[in-house]
């Protein structure tokens, strides 16, 4: 997973970048390391913006920030483009009803670890009702084809699982009508790819 991080350069957002990368974590900053002085947001520096140009998954704020730069917060860009945020050590933080998750330093890695499970609920809540509404259209009901999302590398990964009474060619246009009612609530995702998992129960 690769992770999206205002700045690194100050002692407690430093630690928690080393500690992701000891996780196996990509660690990328909105900040220019070699010129502290040069504005937060790359964009500013006419340089690529990390969440254009990596496979940005989550992103990550610690703590209090050091000074009262604004110009860049990871935090509120990514959660405009629907990335999962993960607030440590910033309780009370604007940003915590939208965040995925705020905690502390020593359940950080726990949390954000978890991300790569956790369903995504506003695109899933989008994929739902476009399967609600087909299948309500066919005379089927809604419970017969579950649904989740997540992230992944940068993209968005579908899992579909119908009741086996359902015909491969309807889920296969169910299938397409989600991904196209999820591409529209997120157009920044890479990708999105979208799986099929055959049961035999109703889904609830």
């Amino acid at each position: 997973m690769e992770i999206l991080m205002t700045d690194v350069s100050w002692a407690p957002a430093r630690t928690m970048a080393d500690e992701l990368r000891e996780h196996g974590y990509v660690v990328h900053t909105c900040r220019d390391e070699q010129d502290p002085d040069a504005p937060s947001c790359a964009a500013l520096r006419h340089a690529d913006c990390p969440l254009d140009r990596y496979p940005i998954d989550a992103a990550v704020v610690v703590g209090p920030p050091p000074s009262t730069d604004h110009l860049a917060d990871a935090g509120l860009c990514a959660l405009r483009r629907r990335i999962p945020v993960v607030l440590v050590d910033r309780p009370g933080d604007p940003l915590e009803a939208w965040a995925s998750d705020s905690t502390t330093r020593s359940r950080a890695i726990a949390s954000i670890g978890a991300l790569e499970r956790v369903e995504l609920p506003g695109h899933a809540a989008e994929a739902r009702r476009t399967l609600d509404e087909e299948l309500t259209r066919q005379g089927r009901s809604p419970s017969e084809v579950g649904v989740v999302v997540r992230r992944r590398n940068g993209g968005l990964l579908i899992e579909l699982s119908p009741h086996e009474s359902l015909r491969p060619h309807d889920t296969e246009r169910l299938a397409v009508h989600v991904a196209q009612r999820v591409r529209a609530f997120d157009p920044w995702a890479r990708t999105i790819d979208v799986t099929v998992e055959s049961t035999d129960e109703p889904h609830r």
